[in-house]
């Protein structure tokens, strides 16, 4: 078969199903949006944690970063606004959207091979994960070129099983204990390489080592919203938006 007639991969059913478009998004775009997501995850950090003095230094370090690369194009007009926002003002609904970005973050950097991805019971720090693209440095700005990232197929892969338990975790919120995932049989999916597997007990979805149905709404709540993200940043590699936040992740 030429190489002009080849056939691209088949995505996994669940991909499948999510509309995407015809191609996903290239290079460059990957890493615009993923140090967008850096700067935004580290912004809620510094809201929550730092200094008004070295927030502020970082801030426009940051800014000045992104705009120099020009990977401040990816910014939307929210985005855009919040990065321009003193220190210490954004709400809380925006803290939580930044700081769940470092659970996407942690996709990107595994899409962009800098970084395994942990299994969804254990959070992604934003600030070790940037550190591993490269953030605020030339040699992060060089993925723009010379990155290579995973191919399709393992990420369809990897979006189907994200999809599963982003499902799940809703479920048992919604309708707690009323299915369970034996069906799915995690051990008959391929694992993508990088991504370690998350933990099953009596053939459900597991966390820190119990049962899903065993753990209370504080604990299924961050397991949901780091599902939900990883889903959702899957999906965006996948190409089913042009714009992050449009994606529909939703089960």
């Amino acid at each position: 078969m030429s190489a002009t007639s080849a056939k691209p991969p088949r995505l996994p059913a669940m991909a499948q199903n999510y509309g995407l478009l015809a191609s996903p998004p290239p290079l460059r775009v990957v890493v615009a949006r993923t140090f967008v997501s850096c700067a935004l995850a580290m912004r809620a950090q510094i809201d929550r944690h730092a200094d008004a003095g070295a927030a502020l230094a970082i801030t426009m370090l940051t800014r000045a970063w992104l705009a120099e690369h020009r990977f401040d194009a990816a910014l939307d007009a929210e985005e855009a606004t919040a990065l321009a926002a003193p220190p210490g003002s954004l709400d809380a609904t925006s803290l939580e959207r930044f700081t769940l970005l470092g659970e996407a973050l942690g996709v990107f950097a595994w899409a962009l091979r800098r970084q395994p991805l942990p299994p969804p019971d254990q959070a992604i720090d934003a600030a070790d994960t940037a550190a591993a693209l490269g953030f605020l440095h030339a040699d992060g700005a060089a993925l723009a070129t010379g990155a290579r990232l995973r191919d399709r197929e393992a990420t369809a892969r990897y979006a189907d099983i994200a999809g599963a338990l982003h499902w799940r975790a809703r479920n048992q919120i919604v309708a707690p204990g009323s299915i369970v995932m034996s069906r799915w049989r995690s051990d008959a999916h391929e694992w993508p390489e990088d991504v370690t597997a998350a933990q099953f007990v009596d053939a459900d979805l597991a966390a820190h080592g119990r049962a899903i149905t065993s753990l209370g709404n504080d604990e299924l709540l961050p397991l949901l919203q780091r599902c939900a993200e990883r889903h959702r940043a899957a999906l965006w590699l996948l190409g089913q938006q042009r714009d992050y936040w449009q994606v529909a992740a939703q089960l």
